[in-house]
């Protein structure tokens, strides 16, 4: 584990505790390992929509198919950019293939072939993955840039914590990565979660849930 604490944009505390990795030998962790943010990665990538906002390219009254043509397809013609960012979409069991997370060409052509479970803002329900896709998406239609790099650019060096917090990791930082763990069957032990401890994942970027950093760059991404 890693926490940190800051306010009124100082860092008050950090510290590392345990272990980053425990195979093939333990390795421990330290105050430049970098976490899997899970969710915490949805906020990073709204962070870039909200920039793209304040630079005029979009409004959240937008309808989404307005910027990505296709995206209208099976009736998701109307979902506003407001709606995909708090889960009111309606497809929130939406799969984006692991062939696509390089291919944006084809990430692109399947969140346009996702289908609604519901009328979009007829009701709130997370979506753990698939709206962020879209909003990864949405980025590269209206930015022409890769999303990992747009937030990079534009969320992340501005703030100076590029060398910290990543969506998308390149190969240079994987060592500073820690493995993800799980209780073992028998729950007397931990092991590695293999699927988001892959290279595949961490350099994917998954903007719903697949980026790094450490505590203390999350912690001034929030201040």
């Amino acid at each position: 584990a890693q926490i940190a604490v800051a306010r009124h944009g100082k860092l008050a505390l950090s510290r590392a505790f345990g272990a980053a990795r425990v195979e093939p030998k333990p390795a421990p962790a330290g105050d430049d390992t970098l976490w899997l943010l899970y969710s915490n990665t949805k906020v990073i990538t709204a962070a870039a929509i909200w920039k793209l906002v304040e630079h005029g390219r979009l409004c959240f009254t937008d309808r989404i198919a307005e910027h990505v043509p296709g995206f209208e397809k099976n009736g998701k013609g109307g979902i506003t950019i407001i709606q995909l960012l708090t889960h009111q979409g309606g497809f929130p069991e939406a799969e984006v293939r692991f062939n696509a997370w390089t291919d944006h060409k084809l990430l692109r052509e399947q969140v346009c072939n996702f289908s609604l479970d519901w009328t979009p803002g007829s009701q709130v329900r997370y979506h753990p993955l698939a709206a962020h896709w879209v909003a990864g998406v949405l980025i590269e239609a209206v930015s022409g840039v890769d999303f990992r790099a747009f937030i990079r650019r534009e969320i992340l060096e501005p703030l100076g914590i590029a060398d910290e917090l990543f969506v998308g990791l390149p190969k240079a930082a994987h060592a500073r990565a820690a493995d993800m763990h799980e209780p073992t069957a028998d729950g007397k032990g931990v092991q590695p979660i293999r699927d988001v401890n892959s290279v595949e994942w961490r350099e994917a970027g998954v903007p719903g849930g697949g980026g790094y950093g450490s505590a203390r760059a999350l912690a001034a991404f929030y201040q």
